[in-house]
């Protein structure tokens, strides 16, 4: 072969050209007995099972399915697990199946099945007889003891080839072939290469986050295609633009360990970082899958001090021995002092105050500030810098306890492309690999 270069992948090789397509007509290439190519190359026709998506929920599906065919558009699977975690791959958190969903806010009941039948603690040990081992960190986390997101995309590829798994990349499904009354699946359609049978279909191209990386809202082309329910999709886990008040912006760069966001009865807790835009970390990312901007938020920068109440008791506490110490000062022992003083002008408080001769009208504006700060969320971060979707194939349009739909007997709909998006912190992963698991099963687990 001329011109060509080659890409490990779970430990083996695929073929490429420069371009990143395989040349020869998608030639396949092994993989630990399991079948890739690329750009037509022929699988078997015929499979029970096709899976639409090579990405974290398809994987997972093959691994789980005997013989299954998996159709990848891009040139290589898995391609967003590696870029998960920041490259090491936070692909579960530590927890009970009731526990972890209820990181699903309304989805707790759709969600549960899936996680009861392979909850977390089953996901380590599963993927530690793949030959990743995994380590908790502080918060529940969950990570690869090695660190490294590509030890977690590779077992994948093992335990589906173990399976028997087909995995044909550069191939993009056209639609979904159904039976005449739009009942049943019948297979499906891929360009280049016309009508692949199937008595079982698993949707689970993924979402609208992060399109380069093979989430371009594909998925939802091809559900709307089949006439299945769809609630709108929007990104989901990514960072807040705040337009107010200006001063968070030059805060850009500053740290909270455990913060809390509240937006009328939605609620979320963890690390907050500040922008030159707005806010991220964990709990303005979980916020983001709940809110619509533009929209009124509340914060409070110490999410064990949540009431007026508790800031006033501080303050009153200091007026004794602490009196002569500036209210700034002392606030710096509570907050970041960038933040302590930022806070203090915004109430009106003088830079010079002691604590003693904090005024209660003074106290009062510092106190709403600390416990809920207003803040006004102009903008979310948009497809490219998200981490999830919400939004989808409705859960209402699909059976929890198999993830079939309801419609279109033989369907099956696994990992992003459902409606149900959790927190961050693995939580949408460990839900990638038991939907996956219980799509491939159909319920029989």
């Amino acid at each position: 072969m001329e011109n060509m270069e080659s890409e490990e992948i779970g430990g083996t090789k695929t073929t490429a050209n420069g371009g990143g397509s395989v040349a020869n007509g998608g030639e396949p290439v092994a993989i630990g007995g399991g079948l890739v190519t690329n750009g037509g190359g022929r699988a078997e026709d015929g499979g029970e099972t096709v899976v639409i998506g090579g990405g974290a929920a398809g994987l997972a599906t093959a691994a789980f399915s005997r013989g299954a065919l998996v159709f990848e558009r891009l040139p290589s699977p898995g391609r967003k697990i590696l870029a998960t975690g920041g490259g090491r791959c936070n692909f579960t958190h530590e927890g009970s199946a009731s526990e972890t969903a209820a990181a699903f806010p309304g989805f707790e009941r759709f969600v549960r099945p899936a996680l009861a039948a392979f909850p977390p603690a089953a996901q380590r040990a599963w993927f530690e007889s793949l030959g990743v081992p995994s380590a908790a960190e502080p918060g529940g986390f969950v990570f690869p003891a090695s660190g490294r997101a590509s030890d977690v995309r590779d077992a994948l590829l093992r335990a589906a080839a173990r399976a028997g798994a087909r995995i044909e990349c550069d191939a993009r499904v056209e639609r979904i072939a159904l039976s005449d009354d739009g009942s049943a699946v019948r297979g499906v359609v891929v360009a280049g290469r016309g009508f692949v049978p199937a008595s079982r279909v698993v949707l689970a191209a993924g979402g609208i986050a992060r399109p380069m990386l093979g989430t371009d809202g594909d998925a939802f082309r091809l559900a709307r295609g089949a006439g299945l329910e769809l609630v709108p999709a929007a990104p989901a886990l990514g960072a807040l633009a705040a337009g107010e008040p200006a001063w968070l912006h030059a805060l850009a760069g500053l740290t909270l360990p455990d913060a809390r966001l509240r937006a009328g009865r939605a609620e979320t807790r963890g690390g907050l970082l500040f922008t030159g835009r707005g806010l991220s970390g964990p709990a303005a990312l979980d916020l983001s899958a709940r809110i619509d901007p533009p929209a009124a938020i509340e914060a409070a920068w110490r999410a064990d001090r949540t009431r007026e109440e508790d800031w006033l008791e501080l303050f009153g506490a200091w007026r004794g021995p602490r009196g002569a110490t500036l209210v700034r000062n002392l606030l710096a022992g509570e907050l970041p002092r960038a933040l302590a003083a930022a806070l203090c002008a915004a109430a009106g408080v003088p830079g010079d105050a002691p604590a003693a001769r904090l005024r209660r009208d003074g106290a009062r504006a510092l106190a709403r500030l600390c416990a809920a700060c207003p803040v006004r969320v102009s903008a979310a971060a948009g497809p490219a810098e998200c981490m999830a979707t919400r939004g989808g194939v409705a859960a209402a349009a699909l059976e929890a306890r198999t993830l079939e739909t309801r419609r279109v007997r033989g369907l099956f709909v696994a990992g992003e492309a459902a409606e149900p998006v959790g927190r961050c912190g693995g939580f949408n992963l460990a839900w990638a690999w038991a939907s996956g698991r219980l799509a491939a099963r159909g319920g029989f687990c």
